[in-house]
């Protein structure tokens, strides 16, 4: 021990008193650095390699993505049997309700074909009647009886949502153009004309599914047709303009 001692006064008094501060600084330094690299390299010896992994799922290359949710209620390759009923909501001069039937078919769970008919109960608005009470005459008008088309679903749209934090309700969101044929009335004073014409239109569908076979049905009907319109004192034809029919129906579908 006594020694070591001498040999730290002898390093202290060759080193000098100016020398030494600056001594103590350097062997610091160096200490630390020392220090950091023996703890980088344990580190290093720790971390797991994960390139492989990186270049196989996250590779620059890929853009697409999916995101995978589990269904509950299925409709690929299964039928659908619906009735709806509901009101036309769009036009001033009739009022009524309309019953609807479909048939659907799922080919996935995104795709699928539909066919339907309706049948519509009109009659004139409060409106009409209410200028005929005042003999201010009735507007040119008439209104849809029936409608017969195909349609084609597209199903972008599936998600689940709770109900008061109580139950979780399943839905699909549904957009479906179709073509067909619509039959309405022409009306006039010495009576009535039935009339045809081709028609398309864009229905939007909400289902929520309650158990494997049934769901409630929410759907919103849109139409347009080019409908010939007569005068209504004469029965004169006054040209064809194009028509647009929007119904608001509620339903239930059964499926197999």
């Amino acid at each position: 021990m006594r020694k070591q001692h001498q040999g730290l006064i002898s390093l202290v008094k060759t080193i000098g008193p100016r020398g030494l501060v600056p001594s103590l600084v350097a062997l610091l330094g160096f200490g630390l650095i020392w220090t950091t690299e023996v703890q980088a390299q344990e580190a290093s010896s720790d971390r797991v390699d994960i390139s492989d992994i990186e270049e196989r799922y996250w590779a620059p290359q890929d853009t697409d993505f999916e995101v995978v949710q589990d269904r509950i209620y299925t409709k690929e390759r299964r039928p659908f049997f619906s009735a709806l009923y509901g009101p036309l909501i769009n036009d001033p001069y009739a009022s009524g309700n309309t019953l609807a039937l479909h048939a659907n078919y799922y080919f996935s769970e995104r795709f699928g074909i539909e066919l339907q008919h309706q049948i519509s109960n009109l009659d004139e608005s409060i409106f009409v009647r209410t200028l005929a009470e005042r003999n201010q005459g009735k507007p040119d008008h008439g209104w849809v009886k029936s409608y017969t088309g195909v349609g084609f679903n597209f199903v972008p749209i599936y998600a689940k949502m709770s109900v008061m934090g109580r139950r979780i309700i399943y839905f699909d969101m549904q957009f479906t153009p179709h073509l067909g044929q619509t039959t309405y009335e022409q009306r006039f004073n010495s009576g009535s004309s039935t009339q045809t014409a081709f028609s398309y239109g864009l229905d939007v569908t909400q289902y929520f599914f309650f158990t494997s076979n049934v769901a409630f049905r929410m759907d919103l009907k849109n139409r347009w047709f080019s409908e010939d319109f007569v005068r209504h004192q004469t029965g004169e034809s006054l040209g064809s303009r194009n028509t647009n029919t929007t119904l608001f129906m509620l339903g239930v579908s059964v499926y197999y």
